[in-house]
């Protein structure tokens, strides 16, 4: 059916339309599969504590500047597999190609994430979806909202539904175009920051807010998120979880 078909020529997370359980599979499942099939990233130390990235050997420190930087927003981002090219090809094909029924798998991992790494996430008042521009396809919101559908019965994750808390209000032009990490930069400080608003501060004020994405690349999105969170709507802290951190590229 269009819009569902999620069908790829792969076994195991890729091929999840012809997966038996595709349509009774609760959320241990989809995150089990997810978590084998896909790729992992290092445990502890090996990679940053603020924005994920595997580090190389030798290194301590990490090269995206946004980590050391005085202007950084939120506070770290957890993603929850590296980004790899079946992966990319997966969400290239619900954001693009209108394969909505990716929105089922993806709330799925979410979920077993949260629960996986609870001890985590307990702390958060609020989960929203990163905004969308004006008109588009809300691709985080409907992830979101499946999630919420994909709860085990004793959990209580703060799910944020309906009306979006934070939005762009108008068009901005797209991060994931920019040429060099100086343009991206540039683009957020300028196009994205002024289009973001805070359509209800009496449910961020004084909370702590994480931000589900689905993938993490050098954090400029996630850090005007959340300055917009910090300085309209009163947050206290905000943090990012995204399905997946692509794999460091120098933008400089």
């Amino acid at each position: 059916m269009p819009g569902q078909d999620f069908r790829q020529d792969v076994p195991g997370f890729g091929g999840c339309g012809t997966c038996p359980l595709c349509q009774t599979a609760t959320y241990d499942i989809c995150f089990t599969c997810a978590c084998h099939f896909l790729t992992a990233l290092p445990l502890g130390h090996a990679r940053c504590p603020i924005c994920d990235r595997p580090y190389e050997q030798g290194e301590r420190r990490c090269r995206n500047r946004l980590c050391s930087s005085a202007e950084r927003q939120f506070s770290w981002n957890y993603a929850i597999v590296l980004r790899d090219e079946r992966l990319r090809r997966v969400i290239e094909r619900y954001k693009f190609e209108q394969k909505w029924g990716w929105a089922i798998i993806f709330g799925r991992i979410l979920v077993g994430a949260l629960e996986h790494d609870a001890a985590r996430f307990r702390g958060f008042d609020l989960i929203i979806p990163s905004p969308d521009s004006p008109g588009r396809f809300g691709h985080a919101a409907r992830v979101i909202e499946e999630a919420a559908k994909h709860l085990p019965p004793a959990a209580a994750w703060p799910f944020h539904l309906g009306a979006p808390v934070i939005a762009k209000t108008r068009d901005a032009r797209r991060l994931s175009q920019t040429r060099d990490l100086k343009e991206r930069v540039e683009v957020a400080e300028s196009d994205l920051r002024d289009a973001l608003t805070v359509l209800l501060p009496r449910l961020t004020e004084g909370r702590r807010i994480l931000v589900y994405d689905d993938t993490f690349t050098t954090g400029c999105t996630l850090n005007e998120v959340a300055r917009a969170l910090r300085t309209q709507g009163g947050a206290t802290e905000v943090c990012g979880i995204t399905l997946c951190r692509q794999p460091w590229q120098s933008l400089a």
